[in-house]
């Protein structure tokens, strides 16, 4: 019972409290690292989709170039190779080395 009564008996020690801890937890989430969505920088990069019962030029027609014209729109890819065999598409891609 006397942590119960010590803070009803010191009402201002118990409010400075209580604007410290809200204080420094406001502090401490401002400061916290996100790690949600990490930054990386791939600078090589793959991709495979598999198309199963599919010839080539199914797996070419419904994949590979879908996925060409969205790589088109993407900064940075300069250049990128597809290839389109049964079942399976692949690309490949990478970013240009920066030089400093």
């Amino acid at each position: 019972m006397a942590v119960i009564r010590y803070p009803i008996s010191k009402p201002l020690l118990t409010k400075l409290i209580l604007v410290f801890l809200t204080g420094l937890a406001i502090s401490s989430a401002f400061r916290l690292q996100r790690q949600g969505y990490p930054r990386v920088d791939l600078e090589k990069m793959n991709i495979t989709t598999h198309y199963p019962g599919a010839s080539p030029e199914d797996v070419e027609k419904n994949v590979t170039i879908k996925l060409e014209e969205a790589l088109k729109e993407v900064d940075g890819i300069d250049e990128y190779r597809s290839t389109s065999l049964e079942n399976i598409s692949r690309l490949s891609f990478h970013k240009p080395s920066r030089t400093w």
